[in-house]
């Protein structure tokens, strides 16, 4: 059995190959999305660089809304026809998901670096996983009985917190600052939005994040108030989804603000201040995903399971 394994985000695309024992060595390959005009060249030129194998199922996360026969990336236009990619990959068993849902699924089998640790954290499977790069969205998980239940969402549409607004007037002299979604603050774009807010220059949020632990004092103003925006935002995602087995990042842009030591500890001051907070603050472990193909193994893990319905 071979299958085709995808994680399209906005910006890129990571393919490779699996089967029941995991995801083939040597097969893993990403790629700019900009360098094609739809998904389904782009899956060409992947299946032709693997000498074009016979694909006996294949999983396509997307990055935005999935229906029953098609699914749609939020921040570029490309749609991904069932029946089309079908005909592309040579298989009728075409699974299309959400990308945060397939994270998700696939925490069992990676190993985030933790971010904070609790002292006692508390017995209880359900985590979140926070998912900010070219967009946001998240994915509420739980272990139940042997397996996992997997939720997709479309988070980043939804209006910004009162306690960013308010962190936002307070910083910026405005309510607002020109967001209105999460997604339009935490984002790529959001933090290059939000630079230009403190700043009056225009910077790539690449270079923010390469940036974040140099001397430059308007991107450092900028990454901390970023994570502790962050900060208040996670503490609002707690009480809505009772994340008690953990938060759980990814994302380029989770991975430039968490691994920068300035930009960390002010998202942790924020978080972690007021201990009666409900659910406790403390009590909540939180670990980034490093792992480039972290959401492929979540795709393989949901071909296994499909399969054996």
């Amino acid at each position: 059995m071979t299958y085709l394994l995808a994680d399209v985000g906005g910006t890129n695309s990571r393919l490779a190959l699996g089967d029941p024992s995991g995801l083939r060595a040597g097969t893993l390959a990403r790629f700019r999305n900009d360098d094609f005009a739809g998904f389904e060249p782009l899956v060409s030129r992947y299946l032709e660089m693997q000498g074009r194998p016979g694909i006996d199922a294949a999983c396509i996360a997307v990055a935005g809304p999935v229906g029953n026969c098609e699914a749609r990336l939020t921040n570029r236009d490309w749609s991904f026809p069932r029946d089309r990619l079908g005909a592309v990959t040579g298989t009728r068993r075409v699974l299309l998901v959400n990308d945060l849902a397939m994270l998700a699924r696939a925490m069992p089998h990676i190993r985030p670096q933790p971010v904070h640790v609790p002292d006692l954290a508390a017995p209880d499977g359900q985590f979140l996983v926070i998912g900010i790069g070219t967009g946001f969205n998240v994915s509420l998980a739980r272990h139940d009985g042997g397996g996992l239940t997997v939720l997709a969402a479309e988070a980043g549409h939804a209006s910004l917190p009162g306690s960013v607004l308010s962190r936002f007037a307070a910083s910026l002299g405005e309510t607002r600052g020109g967001f209105r979604s999460i997604e339009s603050c935490f984002s790529g774009r959001g933090l290059e939005r939000l630079f230009h807010r403190v700043s009056g220059r225009q910077m790539d949020a690449r270079e923010i994040l390469r940036r974040a632990s140099s001397a430059d004092p308007a991107v450092e103003r900028a990454v901390t108030l970023f994570a502790s925006a962050l900060g208040d935002l996670s503490r609002d995602l707690s009480a809505l989804y009772l994340p008690r087995g953990g938060l759980v990042f990814a994302g380029s842009v989770s991975v430039g603000i968490l691994n920068c030591g300035t930009a960390r500890e002010a998202f942790l001051k924020v978080f972690l201040r007021d201990p009666d907070h409900l659910p406790p603050p403390h009590e909540i472990a939180i670990s980034l995903v490093t792992e480039d193909a972290a959401a492929l193994w979540g795709c393989l893990g949901h071909i296994h399971e499909t399969l054996a319905r």
